[in-house]
């Protein structure tokens, strides 16, 4: 959509509105979307409230996937399960340097590089707390490391 008042473009997925209930909470699934853009966290039989950084999650795939010449078989994988484990996989074991790209090698070498890093970092964090058990841990952020603020400067550098 484009807003002419302020001369900018912006998404809107009016068809996956939430309402949400006395509680505060969304009332609907929080599961909605294409499997190889969604957040790990949602690749789960009972998937938890949807957070913010899902959504910055899901546009890191999006830029993954438009970068990408190798898919790492996420555009066969059809099951919820299998999708989490692929995913898992990528981001933690994973060299982003190894993703072959296509046309699009400043942008990987910018943006999709320093993204992957926010996001192992803050799934790294999350796996020693679970181990340590110390403070309670900040999932809505991941220990801080994906915010709005941490993602625009990942990004701030432009292709």
């Amino acid at each position: 959509m484009y807003d002419p008042k302020a001369q900018e473009p912006y998404l809107i997925d009016a068809d996956l509105g939430k309402s949400v209930n006395k509680l505060g909470t969304p009332s609907s699934n929080p599961r909605t979307g294409t499997l190889p853009f969604m957040a790990i966290d949602l690749l789960v039989e009972a998937p938890p409230p949807h957070l913010y950084r899902h959504d910055l999650e899901s546009f890191f795939y999006v830029l993954v996937w438009i970068c990408a010449e190798d898919y790492h078989g996420w555009h066969r994988v059809d099951s919820v399960t299998d999708m989490a484990e692929t995913k898992s996989y990528f981001l933690i074991p994973f060299d982003i340097e190894q993703l072959r790209v296509g046309k699009f090698v400043e942008l990987k070498a910018t943006w999709t590089t320093k993204l992957h890093c926010l996001f192992v970092i803050g799934v790294a964090q999350r796996l020693l707390w679970n181990k340590r058990k110390g403070p309670p841990f900040d999932n809505e952020t991941l220990g801080g490391s994906v915010t709005y603020e941490t993602f625009l400067e990942a990004i701030d550098d432009s292709p």
